[in-house]
């Protein structure tokens, strides 16, 4: 039987898929590299035609994971239908919705020996997706919604608060404690924004 050449690209993505899967299951600082060329089938030398360490390949792995927030934001950015609140808001609901969820992204981050994975995950966030938040930002002082002297330096601090809002929210009691909480976002982020009383609402 002829034997089936993969395209470079395809090769890369089945390291970067097993290196997830296993940092996922084991923990990054208890995954190697043999455990990964196993786990796809290939040799030491063609990982490291691909990837320089595992450090590498971890990078690799926080990209694919935050593609979908990349695709995302650059669509929304684009978007001439919505304005800038409206972009906004939906963000910020996604962002909250999706730490209600308990879902693998949050496991994995919480797994034991990820959390180098977790900070390089913040950076490779701040680096990604803080100069879209910036346009959105930038497109609402047009508009005359958002009064914000430095957006760059506002999403940067809007940022670390993101960050943090799943334990944050994790950490409510109840659900009046949650609904508090969410308030409480609501107040800080239409100061922040300069936004009038009641234009931001992330609860009904």
């Amino acid at each position: 039987m002829a034997r089936i050449t993969k395209d470079p690209e395809t090769r890369r993505k089945e390291f970067i898929k097993a290196a997830r899967e296993l940092f996922m299951e084991k923990g990054f600082e208890q995954t190697s590299v043999s455990d990964i060329t196993n786990k796809v089938g290939m040799s030491h030398g063609a990982f490291f035609y691909y990837f320089k360490s595992k450090n590498d390949v971890m990078k690799a792995v926080i990209c694919d994971i935050l593609n979908y927030w990349r695709v995302f934001m650059v669509d929304l950015v684009a978007n001439k239908d919505m304005n800038a609140l409206e972009k906004m808001h939906l963000i910020l609901s996604m962002s909250i919705e999706s730490q209600n969820v308990k879902h693998d992204i949050n496991e994995f981050f919480k797994k034991e020996g990820n959390a180098v994975m977790y900070q390089e995950h913040r950076k490779k966030s701040r680096e990604i997706i803080s100069p879209l938040m910036t346009q959105i930002v930038e497109q609402g002082v047009k508009e005359g919604t958002f009064n914000v002297e430095y957006p760059k330096e506002t999403v940067e601090y809007v940022g670390y608060i993101l960050e943090n809002l799943g334990d944050s929210l994790q950490a409510a009691g109840n659900s009046d404690d949650y609904q508090r909480k969410i308030h409480a976002l609501e107040i800080l982020l239409t100061k922040v924004a300069g936004l009038k009383e009641n234009e931001l609402h992330l609860i009904d």
